[in-house]
């Protein structure tokens, strides 16, 4: 029993708790998890702002600047930085998903599963499956490429379904404010998703509308990815920290100081 009168459950036998237990102390207020947790929040947040100022600044400063000489600048490419960025923010929430197995025995296949989608879109931005599948199928059908960038959402419409299902099932077992960054990111790369498509007819050379439309989708889609990477992390960092906080009967209580513990 804790100094709030709430009995944490979950299995003290961890392995993740045995593995770090030399190293990290693990306090018996729910308050120095909130406080942990705000501060993984904090910082991702932060990352994720200088991360897309830092692709927006080099994608138009290349095109509008500079004589078009520095293509790792280029969002629209495949072979950047912001790709690379991208790629390791999906790979690090695969990463947490998983680790979070041995913290919610109750969601074990559910978190497998998230973390299995989570893996393969990694994969999918560093390889262009999404992009190779369309094409496939434009060509099999006889259009033009700019079909391409209107094909591949339609074919991964189930496959992000599902992902932003278990997202959002997974995020309301957590802490608010660790809920309301999932929410964000899941916008944000909705939105990325929106743009390319809504702007399909445009996707296949260097003009203004593809310019203009790739600097802030590929920024959306890197904000998106680096804020679940840090959403799954704090939300293991928690679980991980305040064992059975996830629990219904705790979490109007944690909600309640939510905003003081922000502030």
């Amino acid at each position: 029993m804790n100094s709030r009168g709430i009995a944490p459950q979950g299995s003290d036998a961890s392995w993740i708790k045995r593995l770090l237990g030399g190293v990290v102390s693990f306090p018996d207020s729910y308050t120095d998890a909130m406080g942990t947790s705000n501060r993984v929040l904090r910082l991702g947040w932060l990352i994720a702002a200088l991360a897309a100022a830092t692709l927006l600044v080099g994608h138009y400063s290349n095109f509008f600047l500079l004589p078009r000489a520095h293509e790792t600048l280029n969002a629209n490419s495949e072979r950047t930085p912001f790709t690379w960025a991208s790629v390791v923010a999906a790979g690090v929430a695969a990463t947490a998903a998983i680790l979070q197995t041995d913290l919610r025995a109750s969601r074990r296949r559910w978190l497998v599963l998230l973390a299995g989608l989570l893996a393969f879109l990694s994969l999918d931005d560093l390889i262009k499956v999404h992009e190779n599948l369309g094409g496939l199928v434009e060509r099999a059908l006889g259009l033009s490429d700019l079909w391409v960038a209107l094909i591949w959402p339609l074919l991964y419409l189930p496959l992000m379904a599902v992902t932003v299902i278990l997202l959002v099932v997974l995020g309301r077992s957590c802490w608010m404010p660790i809920n309301r960054t999932l929410l964000v990111a899941i916008a944000m790369l909705g939105l990325a998703v929106v743009l390319e498509a809504a702007t399909w007819p445009w996707s296949t050379t260097d003009n203004l509308v593809h310019i203009l439309e790739g600097g802030v989708e590929e920024a959306a889609e890197m904000t998106g990815w680096i804020l679940i990477a840090v959403s799954l992390t704090a939300s293991g960092i928690f679980d991980l920290l305040a064992p059975g906080a996830n629990r219904v009967d705790v979490q109007p209580e944690l909600d309640r100081q939510a905003t003081d513990i922000s502030d």
